[in-house]
């Protein structure tokens, strides 16, 4: 049973009665799991530790400020400050939903301290549409917010990682590079002049040049452009 001692935990003995009694409840909630409704709840267990705190000694003597007295609790806790800063951002970011919509974030597993679903949301208000965010949602309002801050997309996730090898990678990576370019909306001619670049510096022999010709002639009528000494360095589209 956890307890807070002059000799095991110094830096809280010497905190008030409230600070110790958050940092016993904390270690009696603590454990193993990862959902955002327990992260909340260290979170707030934590912040009132950092409201609370009085500036303490270390095992020296010596006077620590506000940050050091925090680190120390935190060890004397056996959880990493960094954790322990980013239980308190959950729990205050959290708090600034509606209830409904933080009990429905937990049943959907939707971690509501994220930063693009913060912003989705800071944009649905913004736009106050009727039904879409109103003040107090009723339950179903609720999960119908939170489906829609679900979809929101997440800047920092990594795509996919593909499990296509050999030429079926490399067909997907080239329509990946389209793709973006229709989305960028790239000139026609800017895309033809790439891709010939990029292919011509990745093929060798005159044979493979007159090969890459002819497609480009036969696929879209377009031309390659070469300079004096015979390389590529672009393409001309047809004149339509």
């Amino acid at each position: 049973m956890f307890s807070i001692t002059k000799d095991r935990t110094p830096v809280l003995f010497q905190q008030p009665a409230a600070v110790q009694q958050a940092a016993k409840d904390f270690n009696t909630d603590y454990n193993s799991k990862n959902s955002v409704k327990v992260r909340r709840a260290w979170g707030a267990f934590f912040e009132q530790i950092q409201k609370g705190l009085t500036q303490a000694k270390n095992a020296k003597g010596e006077t620590m400020d506000g940050v050091s007295t925090f680190t120390a609790i935190c060890k004397e806790l056996d959880v990493p400050r960094s954790s322990a800063y980013a239980y308190i951002r959950t729990h205050i970011s959290c708090s600034n939903y509606p209830q409904a919509i933080q009990d429905a974030a937990e049943d959907a597993g939707l971690n509501l301290a994220q930063d693009h679903v913060i912003a989705e949301y800071v944009n649905l208000k913004g736009k106050n549409e009727a039904g879409v965010n109103p003040a107090q949602p009723t339950i179903l309002e609720a999960r119908g917010i939170v489906a829609l801050l679900a979809d929101a997309p997440n800047p920092n996730k990594k795509p996919p990682v593909s499990h296509k090898t050999g030429a079926a990678r490399f067909h997907e990576l080239l329509n990946e590079a389209f793709e973006y370019a229709d989305e960028e909306e790239l000139e026609g001619v800017d895309v033809g002049n790439v891709v010939a670049v990029v292919i011509a510096d990745n093929i060798t022999g005159s044979d493979a040049i007159t090969a890459l010709q002819g497609m480009f002639q036969t696929t879209n009528g377009w031309t390659l452009v070469t300079d004096a000494s015979g390389k590529v360095v672009g393409a001309t589209a047809p004149v339509l």
